[in-house]
């Protein structure tokens, strides 16, 4: 980690999530997503795994919120995304949870400007790629939706170059996701409210 700033927000992360639980495995990919086709990070791409005091597991994005190396002052993209399931997952490597969290990941860091569109729209959807999802969660054309923006347990944090949000996302069910289509914006603002952050 070259960058001070980049090591300064990390411990700033890191302090949020060992309040919220056990920190578990960190995982960072040796060839970051730029070198293969996908979208550009501020810094290195990284997971972490955390074990919530009150149970099941949360993997989180760890970089999204990076200083970009050409700007002062910068959070990167202005957010971290996470996600969470009811079951404890010890081999997290291949399991759904980590899937879905390091897709939407990807999907802020190809966008860019979630953070904005949260702030206007109030939760969003998105369709992942389905890579051993629960049953229950996937679409007739093979893939599952996130609702982005739901209510979750770990408040929007400052960092020592400003103030990121720190997003929680849950999957739905294809009921919801059809309901979703039907009545648009409304519909997703109030699954936001109503759907806990816990998939599964």
């Amino acid at each position: 980690m070259s960058e001070p700033r980049w090591a300064a927000a990390h411990a700033a992360r890191e302090t949020q999530w060992s309040n919220f639980g056990t920190l578990g495995a960190h995982f960072a990919p040796i060839i970051g997503p730029t070198f293969t086709g996908g979208p550009t990070w501020p810094s290195r791409p990284g997971w972490q795994v955390v074990y919530p005091f009150s149970g099941g597991t949360v993997v989180c994005s760890n970089g999204l919120s990076d200083a970009f190396e050409d700007q002062d002052p910068s959070v990167g993209y202005g957010l971290e995304i996470y996600a969470g399931c009811s079951e404890r997952v010890e081999e997290i490597q291949g399991h759904w949870l980590m899937s879905m969290v390091m897709q939407l990941s990807n999907v802020c860091a190809g966008h860019g400007g979630i953070p904005g569109l949260l702030e206007r729209m109030g939760a969003l959807t998105v369709e992942l790629e389905n890579q051993g999802f629960p049953q229950e969660f996937v679409l007739d054309n093979g893939r599952v939706c996130a609702l982005i923006g739901t209510q979750g347990p770990l408040a929007d944090l400052s960092l020592p170059q400003g103030r990121i949000r720190v997003v929680s996302a849950t999957l739905i069910s294809p009921q919801h996701t059809a309901e979703v289509l039907d009545q648009g914006e409304s519909r997703r603002r109030s699954l936001a409210q109503e759907l806990g952050w816990v998939s599964g």
